[in-house]
């Protein structure tokens, strides 16, 4: 671990080139008024098969609202020794639009760099979580290692907008996917140190209370039928 970890610490400038074409490619949902993934997803296949992998897959979700009719999601896999067995790095592909353009200091869609820091639209939301992936595949096979179960990427469409296209279109319609002795990883959240595993990110809890009574007015009490409790006359 300490070989990819030192790899993966060397790769600075990777990650500047990575996230550089990444937002140069918007990935804007049809309901923001954008045309999909499928441009970024392609420039994403293109890098994989450069790095040398060669087991990737499209899963692409039927949407006659963008140019290319559907909206793209891309899983990829390196063999492990135990080849029953899969971890997931699952990230997003499509961001949110940039808001008011006047609040931005640099073009949105063109990375900015200043020393440790970058900006554009898309490298917290959800890049940092493909380029951790990436980095991760790209660590593995430059150290010419065969991880202990097989090290997948899934990376997805329409998180901002519902999921519908995505990962939700995947657990629908391509479940077998997944085996369940699986592991999934979703690095949308985290700490500087990288040690921090998030269980959820988001909860909800849906309670539903229905009550039965008779509206009255306050000066005719005895006329109704308080919800919660019967009204006893006042004298």
């Amino acid at each position: 671990m300490k070989k990819l970890y030192d790899s993966i610490d060397s790769m600075t400038e990777t990650v500047v080139s990575i996230q550089s074409e990444l937002v140069s490619r918007p990935a804007l949902s049809p309901d923001n008024n954008g045309t999909g993934e499928r441009e970024k997803a392609d420039w994403i296949i293109g890098f994989m098969r450069d790095m040398g992998i060669s087991d990737i897959r499209e899963y692409n979700a039927p949407d006659d609202r963008v140019p290319c009719g559907h909206r793209p999601n891309v899983a990829a896999v390196i063999p492990g020794r135990d080849t029953s067995r899969t971890f997931w790095v699952i990230a997003h592909m499509d961001v949110v639009p940039v808001g008011e353009r006047s609040l931005w200091n640099s073009d949105p869609w063109t990375l900015h760099r200043d020393g440790d820091t970058i900006v554009g639209r898309g490298v917290e939301d959800n890049h940092q979580g493909l380029v951790s992936g990436l980095l991760a595949a790209k660590a593995i096979l430059e150290a010419n290692e065969t991880p202990a179960m097989n090290f997948g990427l899934l990376m997805v469409s329409d998180e901002e907008t519902g999921n519908d296209f995505g990962l939700q279109f995947i657990a629908d319609n391509h479940l077998e996917l997944f085996g369940e002795n699986d592991l999934i990883l979703v690095p949308d959240s985290g700490d500087p140190n990288s040690t921090q595993a998030e269980v959820a990110e988001k909860g909800m809890f849906w309670l539903k209370v229905t009550v039965n009574g008779k509206q009255c007015h306050a000066s005719t009490p005895d006329e109704g039928l308080n919800a919660w409790w019967r009204p006893r006359p006042w004298w």
